[in-house]
This record gives structure tokens, C-alpha cells and sequence, in this order.
């Protein structure tokens, strides 16, 4: 049976208050422990012996994005966003916070931002996969010139990043359906202006007949008066 987060919070709520009444230890012991629950996927012991560090050091900077981090593999988006951006008042040259929280908006649809997040987390650290993740927000927002040259830069770093690969290759083809969307555009104009001109000409044609008809008809009126 599948847990709602709301629960899982009020387990690890009530886990904080034994664990943290019941032992006391330093920020490093209990980010130690929390660093081991995580490595055996164990996330929600994890936040609590996360959260008892930095309740022992609030500028705990392993501790907090940890903790942003399991947040963030419990589908805690919220207070994984929170945690991050904690960090990165605290630590505002922190690549791989900027990373995760662009991971996090990225989850949350936020392409804009978590371009922004990704984009600074490359200019920080030069990694592949940060200018993938970039290349990626772009992509989802639809911004695929600006997808294609980070997928390049990604390249760049890691010539065998085959994401970065993938994404260049839909980004062309994302383009190659608009270019042939516009296209089609521009012969359907084409083609409605084309039959707005025959049918105006098919009017002036029709008038020009029924002067002519209306004139005919008037003069053989005035010869048989005449």
C-alpha cells in the first residue's frame, strides 16, 4: 500500500522527538548516521538524523542539502525546495545545491526557473551533466536553439554523454515539425488567398455580365420605341 507523504512526515515527526530526545551527539555524528540510512535507502531516517544536525549545527552545509536531498527521493518537493534554498543563502557558490533545486523545479514543471538553477550550477562547476539538466529545462520550456548549445557544451565535457545526445536530436526534430508546422501555414494562406482572389474575380466577371445583359436589354427597349 502506497504511504502519503503527509504520513510519512508525521512518522518521521514523531521519530525526531525519541531519537532526538533519547540521544544527544554532534552535527558530524548525526549527518555520519544519516549519511548510512541514506546509502541503505532508508530516507525517512535519514531526514530525521539529518534534521537532529542541523538542530546541533544550524550552518550544517553537508546536512541541510543532504537532507534536501532525501527530502527530494521521498517526493517532498517543498521542503526539499526549502532546504536548498536555505543552502544557498548560506553557501551561494554551491553548484550541486543549485543542481538539486533545479531538479526539484524541474519535477515541480518550473522550466523557466530550473533552467536558471542549472545554468548557475554549470557556471559554478563545469560538469556534463549540469549542461544536460540546462539543456533539458530548455527543451521543456521550448527553447530549443538555446537546448541545442547547452546539449553541446555537455558534449563538450563528456564527449560519450549519449542524454545529451538524445536531447540535441529531439530538440532538431521538435524544430523540423515547427519549421514544417510553418510550412504548412504558409500554403494554406497561400491557398485561401489564391481562392479569395478567384472568387473575386468570379464576382467582377458575374457584374460585368449583368451591366451588360441590363444594358442590352435597355436598348432594344428604346428601338422598339423607336
Amino acid at each position: 500500500m502506497r504511504v502519503s507523504f503527509f504520513t510519512l512526515m508525521m512518522a518521521i515527526a514523531v521519530m525526531m522527538t525519541f531519537v532526538g530526545a533519547a540521544v544527544a551527539g554532534t552535527a558530524s555524528e548525526w549527518t555520519g548516521k544519516g549519511n548510512e540510512a541514506f546509502a541503505a535507502k532508508k530516507y525517512e531516517e535519514a531526514v530525521v538524523f539529518y534534521s537532529n544536525a542541523i538542530q546541533a549545527d544550524k550552518q550544517c552545509t553537508q546536512a541541510i542539502y543532504n537532507r534536501g536531498l532525501a527530502y527530494y527521493r521521498l517526493g517532498g518537493l517543498h521542503q526539499a525546495w526549502d532546504d536548498l534554498t536555505r543552502l544557498i543563502e548560506t553557501d551561494p557558490k554551491s553548484h550541486k545545491a543549485f543542481n538539486l533545486l533545479g531538479l526539484v523545479e524541474l519535477k515541480q514543471g518550473l522550466y523557466d526557473s530550473a533552467f536558471g538553477r542549472f545554468r548557475r550550477a554549470s557556471e559554478l562547476e563545469e560538469k556534463s551533466k549540469y549542461c544536460f539538466n540546462a539543456g533539458l529545462a530548455a527543451f521543456k520550456a521550448g527553447f530549443y536553439d538555446v537546448a541545442i548549445k547547452y546539449g553541446r557544451d555537455a558534449l563538450v565535457i563528456d564527449p560519450e554523454n549519449e542524454r545529451a545526445l538524445k536531447l540535441i536530436t529531439l530538440c532538431k526534430r521538435a524544430q523540423e515539425r515547427i519549421d514544417d508546422a510553418a510550412a504548412e501555414r504558409v500554403a494554406q494562406e497561400r491557398l485561401r488567398a489564391e481562392e479569395a482572389a478567384r472568387m473575386a474575380a468570379a464576382r467582377t466577371q458575374c457584374s460585368v455580365s449583368t451591366n451588360r445583359v441590363t444594358r442590352t436589354g435597355q436598348t432594344r427597349i428604346v428601338r422598339r420605341k423607336g
